[in-house]
């Protein structure tokens, strides 16, 4: 795995830059008689609202679909059940769960483009408590009223296929209730064990379980709060959950900012810039891991433990990122470089027109170049239009020439999104985008998931800039592989679980050839406490180097927790 660039990307940027950002943004908030939206491909068309999703005949559609050699899709669900998904994962029976929004530009889930009115004093939120004071005093004046803001509830829901003929039968309501004034959309899932579920959705993250085994979450916990303080743009949400090779929590935000502390007091806040951060399952341990980040959706580890995201691009000129996500790096993005960039808004600022950019003028979106900032750790290539689900494959079910790859979902508002696979290598102590081919087109998709049975699970947004009363769910695969013996083996593994696995068991396990399965072996021996041997065995003299850098991680996992306990 690369190691740290010798200049290594600082968290802190060049004083100039920030005052530059900052000076002419409040001259902005100061001196504007109004603001102009600012044009870009993503913006929302059509009236906010309920669309009704047309769909053609099953067979017509799937035949519009262009597939990689070897594929084949099928249609697992369509319906009213997981209409407007925005994110899926899957736990360890199989169960698909889908974050789904209700609320998307009709309640609570604002774009300022649309509420022009309130669009000086949202770029002086900087807490949650700002924004609500705003909604407030708007509400006050005869704008949206208080009762907008609560209408509609975010939702999670799961679906499961238990006569297993290869479609969804079974449907429950998870968890809902996200609906006060601050609540966002319902962005980001991951599934850590066949109980509990985290679940991003604006301003917090949010644990659910399901204690009592009804198949509905029965307590919630709040283990991070404080993202969002502005309304900014649709869609540049609190997203990209995944667990890490280190047995933290990650997830991403956009840049509509975050005022957040920790339970040890750590204070984290850029209401202008998106980032990544990092905690124990509980939410202790809180960490600012990345910084300056447009709008990050979606986050995937490879096989080295290397994280990876496809950031947006702003629409003047710079390409969707490609980002390795370098411990204490920084992309170089705050949300004002975006509006320097509008001349009629430079314009209603007292100012002459269009402001000097440095996101443009010094290249800071690009790869590496000559001259390009030394703060900024460049992206490792260009992939998509509208970057939202990220996976990595794993091994099983899966051909060769997909190993070590990524996939991309690259939603643009309708039919003529689609997915994207994409191949990362070494390029000194970074790393650099190799090829991008189109994986599944002419769908579109939100959200990619590996399924424990081969498939590989891909979210339909009918309802293009509005919410629909349709959802869709593919399954893809390639026969070929899919039916393979190792597929069963994986299936069978996370069907009867880990914790109750022989250490010498999980021994063997932290070598295979599939990496959830080496994922979770580390994880158990880590919950036993006496795997500690286990591990450091395997970290000094495992055979296979899988197997020694899962037990290298799982003794630094282990080590955080005991210290926590002795502390």
């Amino acid at each position: 795995m690369p190691t740290a660039p010798l200049l290594r990307a600082s968290s802190n940027r060049p004083l100039a830059l920030r005052a530059l950002a900052s000076a002419t943004l409040l001259l902005a908030v100061a001196g504007a008689r109004g603001a102009d939206a600012i044009p870009t491909a993503h913006e929302p068309s059509g009236e906010p609202g309920f669309v009704k999703v047309e769909l053609p005949k099953e067979a017509e559609y799937l035949k519009t679909l262009a597939l990689d050699k070897g594929l084949v899709a099928n249609v697992w669900t369509v319906g009213p059940e997981l209409a407007n998904t925005v994110a899926i994962d899957l736990d360890f029976r199989n169960r698909l769960y889908a974050a789904q929004t209700w609320r998307f530009r009709l309640g609570g889930i604002l774009d300022v483009r649309e509420h022009l009115y309130l669009y000086r004093d949202d770029l002086k939120n900087h807490t949650s408590a700002d924004r609500l004071a705003m909604i407030t005093k708007w509400a006050s004046q005869g704008k949206l009223p208080l009762d907008v803001y609560t209408r509609y509830s975010e939702r999670v829901t799961w679906a499961e296929d238990r006569a297993g003929s290869g479609r969804a039968d079974t449907f429950k309501i998870f968890a809902e209730g996200f609906n006060g004034p601050l609540d966002g959309t319902a962005a980001g899932i991951l599934v850590t064990d066949p109980t509990t579920v985290w679940f991003s959705c604006i301003p917090a993250i949010t644990r659910l379980s399901d204690n009592t085994g009804t198949g509905v979450a029965d307590s919630r916990t709040v283990i991070s709060d404080g993202y969002g303080p502005r309304f900014s743009l649709s869609g540049h949400d609190l997203h990209g959950l995944v667990r890490g090779p280190d047995g933290r929590i990650y997830w991403s935000v956009g840049d509509r900012g975050y005022s957040v502390t920790g339970q040890e007091g750590q204070a984290f806040a850029d209401n202008m810039a998106g980032a990544v951060f990092r905690s124990e399952l509980d939410g202790s341990g809180l960490e600012l891991y990345y910084i300056g980040l447009r709008n990050p959706e979606e986050l995937a580890f490879n096989a080295d433990g290397d994280l990876f995201t496809v950031d947006n691009n702003a629409d003047m000129g710079d390409e969707a990122r490609v980002s390795w996500l370098l411990e204490g790096g920084d992309s170089g993005w705050q949300a004002g470089w975006q509006l320097l960039q509008s001349a009629s808004f430079a314009r209603t600022a007292g100012l002459s027109g269009a402001q000097p950019d440095p996101w443009l003028d010094e290249g800071l979106w690009k790869t590496r170049h000559p001259g390009q900032p030394a703060y900024v750790l460049p992206p490792a290539g260009y992939c998509t239009s509208g970057p939202c689900g990220v996976a990595y494959f794993p091994s099983s079910g899966w051909a060769p020439s997909d190993q070590g790859r990524f996939l991309v979902c690259d939603y643009r508002g309708g039919f003529n999104s689609g997915i994207w696979s994409f191949g990362v290598a070494q390029k000194g102590a970074t790393y650099a985008v190799t090829d991008t081919t189109k994986f599944v087109f002419n769908t579109p998709a939100t959200d990619v998931a590996f399924g424990y049975d081969g498939r590989l699970y891909i979210s339909e947004y009918l309802g293009q800039w509005c919410v629909g009363d349709q959802g869709r769910i593919l399954a893809v695969t390639r026969p070929e592989f899919a039916g393979s013996a190792a597929v069963a083996d994986v299936k069978a593994l996370f069907a009867a679980g880990f914790g109750r696995r022989s250490d010498a068991e999980l021994a063997t396990l932290l070598a295979h050839d599939d990496l959830r399965v080496r994922q979770q072996a580390q994880f158990a021996l880590v919950g036993h406490r006496q795997g500690y041997q286990t591990l450091l065995d395997a970290a000094t003299s495992a055979r296979d180097v899988r197997a020694r850098v899962h037990g290298i991680w799982g003794i630094g996992q282990l080590g955080r927790v005991q210290a926590k306990e002795t502390a």
